[in-house]
């Protein structure tokens, strides 16, 4: 399994996947979590200061099942190479990406189609009137 965007919203669903027995998963977001995001992203603390994305969202989820491996990857999806390489032994591929991120979910897209994986998009919207 590997999730692009570990936010608010993918960083939760990668803590839940391994709380309900996923073994492997590889998680990729090349973000930095800023002070105004300590209130809405799971697994941020006061502590820690500007972490990448993709090292700070699920590490409480390893107490509950130790042997879980966590394959973090900062990178992001910056092109056609990134992408290919980031899903290419995953079977499943969940793009948790912002919104917006639309260059990138089509490279994602394109990978999974082209590497015959499942692809499943989820976006966090409603900012707007």
């Amino acid at each position: 399994m590997a999730i692009a965007g570990v936010g608010g919203v993918g960083g939760l669903l990668a803590e839940r996947l391994i709380r309900i027995g996923i073994g492997r998963i590889k998680i990729t977001d090349p973000g930095t979590f800023e002070k105004s995001n300590f209130n809405r992203q799971f697994g941020l603390i006061h502590e820690h200061t500007r972490p990448k994305q993709s090292r700070s969202s699920v590490p409480t989820a390893k107490r509950h099942q130790s042997n879980a491996e966590i394959i973090y990857d900062k990178v992001g999806i910056s092109d056609e190479n990134s992408a290919n390489k980031f899903i290419h032994d995953a079977d499943m591929i969940i793009d948790e990406m912002d919104f917006g991120m639309f260059k990138q979910s089509i490279r994602l897209q394109r990978a999974a189609r082209q590497q015959d994986k499942y692809y499943f998009f989820s976006s966090a919207i409603g900012y707007g009137r």
